[in-house]
């Protein structure tokens, strides 16, 4: 296509962030990673410049979500651990832990249920 990426290669943008992976029509499309200026990574599929299908992103902070992503939001199953400790393994719904699921906190307390 004329001017559009396509394929595989490299973006950086002008305030430090960049994407490496697949590109269709101009946007990130396909396998890809996403590394923002302020060292949070995102390493998995992207549909239409949107985080979307298996991926997993690791915080500056220590947090890290491997799991399910539906138009750049948790959705589905998957696992966060908290830099504090605590893990959450079980369903999410719009970036939230919703359905259900396990929460361990590092007190060793464990929730198994409905959220």
């Amino acid at each position: 296509m004329d001017g559009v990426r396509s394929g595989q290669g490299t973006l950086t943008w002008a305030n430090g962030d960049t994407y490496t992976g697949e590109f269709l029509n101009g946007k990130e499309h396909g396998k890809g990673i996403f590394t923002w200026k302020n060292d949070n990574t995102y390493e998995g599929e992207f549909v239409e410049s949107k985080r979307h299908g298996w991926g997993k992103m690791i915080w500056a902070s220590g947090n890290v979500y491997e799991g399910e992503w539906f138009e750049g939001k948790k959705h589905g199953k998957g696992k966060f651990v908290y830099s504090s400790g605590g893990v959450y393994d079980g369903d999410w719904k719009d970036d939230e832990r919703k359905g259900e699921g396990k929460m361990e906190w590092a007190t060793g307390d464990v929730y198994e249920g409905e959220f």
